[in-house]
This record gives C-alpha cells, sequence and structure tokens, in this order.
C-alpha cells in the first residue's frame, strides 16, 4: 500500500472515490444510533473532506501563481466555486424556506451567508435539518483568506506559509477548547479545522518541495496506530486530559497520508476498490447526498402522507432508512445531471489562464 510513487495526472478518480467513502459514513453517522457504529468514529468523514477540499484548492492556486495575473486567477477562482456550491445549496434553502421545513425559516439568513457554523455555536445545539451545512460555511470561510495568501506570499514564503497554516490550526484545536471549556460546540468554528485544511493544502506543495512532501508522507503513516489506540480509549470512556484533540489529530495526520497515496493511485485489492465504478460516481455526486441527505425526516414525510397515506410512525426503522437512502440518493443523481453539471459547464467562460 506504500509502494513507489509516480507523478499524478490532472484527474485523480480514487479521491473521487474517498469522497464516496467520506458522504457514506457521514450518511450512516447520522442515520443511524451510536450503538451501530461499531465505536467508530464515522463522523470523520468531515475532515476527509477537509483534507481532499485543501489538497485540490491549493493545487489549483498554485498553478494559478504560474500564470503571473493573481488578479484574474482570484476572480476566476470565486466565479468557478460560486458556480460549484451555490446552486444547489441556495435551490435547497430557498425551498425550505418556502415550505417551512423544520425552522429553515429561522436560520435562513445564517445559512444563506454561510454562517451556519456561527450560529450552531452561539445556539450550543443543532439546528435540525441544515446543521450540517456549518462544513460548508468552514469551508467558504476559509475560501475568503487562503486563496489571497496563496497567490500573493512571496515565493521564498510559499512554504513557511503552508507550514504556518498547519501550526495555526494544531494549536486552535487545543487552544479553543481551553478558552471556550463550557462551550461543547466549538469545533464547528473555522480555527478548529485550519488543521485538516492545512495538511491538505500542505499536500500541494509535493510538486515544489518533493521530497519534503515525500517524507512527511511516510512518516504520518505513523499516525494510523496512534489513532486506533486513541480510539480504543476513546470508547472504553477513559478519560484523560486531551484525549479526544490528541485522537483527531491523529485521524487527520494519517487522512493526509490516505489522500496522497490515493492521489497516486494505490495498486492491488485497495486500488481495486478504489476505481469501482460505482464508488467514483458515489463521490461525484457526493456534493448532492450531503447537502440533501439531512432533509431525509421530511422526504419520508412527503412520501408516506402523498404517495403511502401513511403517517411515517407507521414505518419500521429500516423501512425509513431504505426510503431516506433511495429519496436522497435520487435526489443527488438528479441534481447532479439536471442542476450541477450544466451549471459546472459555465467555468468555461471563467478560465484559470
Amino acid at each position: 500500500m506504500t509502494g513507489s510513487s509516480t507523478k499524478p495526472s490532472n484527474h485523480m478518480p480514487q479521491l473521487d472515490s474517498l469522497r464516496g467513502l467520506a458522504v457514506a459514513s457521514v450518511v450512516y453517522y447520522h442515520w443511524t444510533p451510536e450503538q451501530y457504529h461499531g465505536g467508530l468514529p464515522l463522523w470523520g468523514g468531515v475532515p476527509l473532506f477537509f483534507v481532499l477540499s485543501g489538497f485540490l484548492i491549493s493545487s489549483i492556486l498554485l498553478e494559478c501563481r504560474a500564470f503571473g495575473r493573481p488578479w484574474y486567477s482570484l476572480r476566476s477562482f470565486y466565479m468557478r466555486r460560486i458556480l460549484r456550491i451555490i446552486p444547489l445549496v441556495y435551490l435547497v434553502l430557498f425551498c425550505g424556506y418556502f415550505l417551512r421545513v423544520n425552522g429553515m425559516q429561522d436560520t435562513f439568513v445564517w445559512n444563506i451567508t454561510f454562517l451556519t457554523n456561527v450560529y450552531v455555536f452561539l445556539q450550543q445545539r443543532w439546528i435540525g435539518c441544515t446543521g450540517h451545512l456549518w462544513s460548508l460555511a468552514v469551508e467558504e470561510q476559509f475560501y475568503l483568506i487562503w486563496p489571497a495568501i496563496v497567490l500573493w506570499v512571496r515565493p521564498n514564503r510559499l512554504l513557511h506559509s503552508f507550514c504556518g497554516l498547519c501550526f495555526v490550526g494544531f494549536v486552535s484545536l487545543f487552544v479553543s477548547t481551553l478558552v471556550f471549556s463550557n462551550y461543547k460546540m466549538v469545533g464547528v468554528l473555522l480555527p478548529g479545522n485550519l488543521l485538516p485544511l492545512g495538511l491538505g493544502s500542505l499536500l500541494a506543495l509535493r510538486r515544489l518541495h518533493p521530497r519534503l512532501i515525500a517524507i512527511l508522507t511516510q512518516v504520518s503513516i505513523g499516525a494510523l496506530p496512534a489513532f486506533a489506540l486513541t480510539t480504543a480509549i476513546i470508547s472504553c470512556k477513559f478519560q484523560l486530559p486531551c484525549i479526544f484533540e490528541v485522537s483527531y489529530c491523529c485521524m487527520v495526520v494519517s487522512f493526509f497520508w490516505l489522500v496522497s497515496r490515493a492521489s497516486y493511485g494505490f495498486k492491488g485489492v485497495v486500488g481495486y476498490i478504489l476505481t469501482l465504478r460505482c464508488l467514483t460516481y458515489l463521490g461525484r455526486i457526493s456534493y448532492g447526498i450531503y447537502v440533501l441527505h439531512n432533509f431525509g425526516d421530511f422526504q419520508v414525510g412527503v412520501f408516506c402522507k402523498k404517495i403511502l397515506g401513511v403517517s411515517p410512525g407507521a414505518l419500521t426503522g429500516t423501512e425509513m432508512l431504505y426510503i431516506k437512502s433511495c429519496a436522497t440518493l435520487f435526489g443527488a443523481i438528479a441534481s447532479w445531471h439536471v442542476l450541477e453539471f450544466n451549471v459546472n459547464s459555465l467555468k468555461r467562460f471563467f478560465p484559470y489562464r
């Protein structure tokens, strides 16, 4: 699994599969009781998304530096991000607002301004079916700061900036917990998520600093047994200082290795699994799945009342899970082929070069 590396191609299909696995783990985490999680931190699909996002976005920005027109590249970057993110999430938010879905009117302004994570922190609770949009808010807030740094920082300061982002993320993870010791939702804020975003961004430097990144990738595999050990400690309910933060760091560092290896391409059985068409397609529609999946209860309610003519309470847990899965999957497929794919084609009007 840690065989020799070759130069990666522009399209990295195994990263699509990682997205598919990440969204599947998050959906399973949200839809099933904790006793069915097997002691695994299935919410870890979100930091995996962050590592992937940091890597891909920073890779694009680094390529834009070579074009020598930072303002042009910045404009293209934001327009392409708007085309990718805004249409689906705004369609869902506006439909939810007018259909009065589960308190979406109360949080509408926070959601459309990508401040969902701030609202969740201030309320110290999840906010119904839009609570999962906190992670999307974190990414959008990251995009406000990081592109300008990558495009304008001096070449001799580039590595320092990327390492500095990782350092700030690492320190923030522990400092935020101490400063906001009475707040349990501090992890939804941007500073607490800079470590996975920073590590993914650091990985994007491998063409400029191949030896350094190769060493870090090999070293990061050591985080896997440490992550397994800390996860076992947490599952056994042992109370150790900062054990959750340490486990989180180990998990994110292991994702650094995972994304690095998948970008070059795993071989053998792992490589075969990560190139399955069903899995790569799941990754392709993962954005739609993530945005839509938390509205599963609303979908079940509409299906039961309008189609079956029964109350949702008459269904078993397995039946509800099946209906939610089908509704979310079909919704994501329709979103990709009808909305996202066609809107993404408009990116051709905003080239980076």
